[in-house]
């Protein structure tokens, strides 16, 4: 297998995504880079925190590249997933590597973007965020406000879409 698995578009459901999951090695001789699971419609929780757990535990050290954008059947679990995999413990995180991370088309409830973002801003090498159309400031444009607060804190961060979200004046001058 190529350092990349890339399976954007390509109509997987949950059980296809878990096959290919298990079929993954687990002894360390495949260093995955990149993985793009984007664009897969059917795509659901259960498989996406499978394929998230596999390589946080076989190639968290090798993971540069994490694509999930537009799976519009994910949800909190995998949002809830992301950030625990994100989160530094004892000083290290489980995706420590991580330098890009897409997210876009996927509805992110209000209550966990704000630990998403707190997330993204502490990880040192996240430098491409990308939550273009994930709901940001729809409901709750102070919401928006404290997320994109808690986002400019980041050191690392040098690339941030937020395409087709709802800011107002406020929000657009914490950007």
């Amino acid at each position: 297998l190529p350092p990349r698995l890339a399976i954007r578009a390509a109509g997987y459901s949950d059980e296809d995504v878990l096959s290919l999951t298990a079929a993954l090695p687990q002894d360390g001789s495949l260093k995955l880079t990149c993985v793009d699971l984007g664009e897969n419609p059917r795509l659901g929780d259960e498989a996406a925190c499978g394929v998230l757990r596999a390589l946080s535990k076989w190639h968290s050290e090798s993971l540069v590249e994490l694509r999930l954008d537009k799976c519009r059947r994910l949800g909190k679990a995998s949002i809830m997933l992301c950030t625990t995999l994100l989160q530094q413990n004892a000083g290290t995180t489980a995706f420590h590597g991580l330098q890009t991370l897409d997210l876009s088309g996927i509805p992110i409830p209000l209550p966990e973007y704000v630990d998403l973002a707190r997330a993204v801003s502490r990880h040192p090498h996240m430098c491409d965020l990308r939550l273009a159309d994930t709901g940001l400031g729809q409901f709750d444009k102070a919401h928006a406000c404290r997320v994109l607060t808690v986002l400019a804190r980041s050191d690392s961060l040098k690339s941030l879409d937020l395409a087709w979200n709802v800011f107002d004046t406020e929000a657009f001058t914490v950007l």
